[in-house]
């Protein structure tokens, strides 16, 4: 076998290129150890990408089947069909939907937690996940952490502040003015206009909602946000929206070593893959960089 059948040219298809290889070559049908190599490293990025893009699917899922069966057992309506459209906006399949809503679903409770880190270069981290067992999730962060060699627990959530945030859709025949006005008397810190997909099984958008995406900020930002999505809901004779807490920086660092950033970078991009977490927050500003 000539050298020649191992160099790049030849093999920048990849499986294309290999089959014209053992053709040219003779091999009978085997794939040369090189251009097995070259096609694992070629397809390796499409397929981290691919997990990476199932785990954040698989953890939405998760986060909405709480939301769900805890709306379920709460016996509210006005909540569960709250919960419902938020699933529906986020494209959670309508079987994902009635498995959470089911009498039958005896799954455990899962119960939002948060995970506090640093890194090197001054990094901060918080782990947003939903759990049924706080232990076992703490464990897989601390594999992550060991396995990267980077990041430790530390007290955290001072960097940080809370956000409540949800969405009100825009009601046939109200102005967005009023509704925005009407939002800032009952307490919103801050009010974007939106477009949402609406879809009826939640698998793709069949038409397009106007929503404002309402935000309150502090220590008091969920009871206040809840507060105001009730006064909303009560003004315009809707149903309550579904509020969700999560946490933004309140000073961002620069990392000026390019080395520290990869490795939080890596640490992020791990953490986000594990069971049960929603996203990972970070102080990181990247703007700066």
């Amino acid at each position: 076998i000539e050298p020649s059948a191992c160099r790049m040219p030849l093999y920048q298809g990849v499986i294309g290129d290999a089959v014209l290889a053992r053709a040219r070559w003779g091999l009978g049908g085997t794939l040369l150890p090189c251009a097995r190599n070259l096609a694992r490293a070629h397809a390796a990025p499409e397929m981290k990408k691919r997990a990476a893009a199932d785990a954040a699917r698989r953890n939405t899922f998760q986060r909405h089947s709480a939301l769900l069966r805890a709306a379920r057992q709460s016996g509210d309506d006005s909540r569960m069909t709250s919960a419902v459209e938020a699933a529906r906006r986020d494209s959670v399949p309508r079987h994902v939907i009635d498995k959470a809503l089911s009498p039958d679903n005896d799954a455990p409770q899962l119960e939002h937690t948060v995970v506090e880190l640093a890194a090197r270069g001054g990094v901060l981290l918080l782990v947003s996940a939903r759990t049924a067992n706080r232990t076992a999730l703490v464990q897989d962060v601390r594999r992550v952490i060991n396995r990267h060699d980077t990041g430790s627990p530390t007290a955290a959530l001072w960097a940080f502040q809370k956000v409540a945030t949800f969405a009100f859709p825009v009601i046939d025949g109200v102005d967005t003015a009023d509704l925005e006005l009407a939002a800032i008397d009952h307490g919103a810190d801050d009010i974007a206009v939106d477009d949402a997909g609406a879809s009826g099984d939640g698998s793709s958008p069949s038409s397009l909602t106007t929503v404002i995406k309402v935000a309150c900020e502090g220590e008091d930002a969920d009871v206040r946000a809840t507060r105001a999505a009730s006064g909303l809901a009560k003004d315009f004779d809707c149903v309550v929206p579904l509020v969700e807490t999560t946490y933004e920086p309140a000073t961002r660092v620069v990392v000026d070593d390019e080395e520290d950033l990869h490795a939080a970078s890596r640490l992020i991009d791990a953490l986000t893959e594990v069971d049960g977490v929603d996203q990972v927050l970070t102080n990181i500003d990247y703007g700066g960089c």
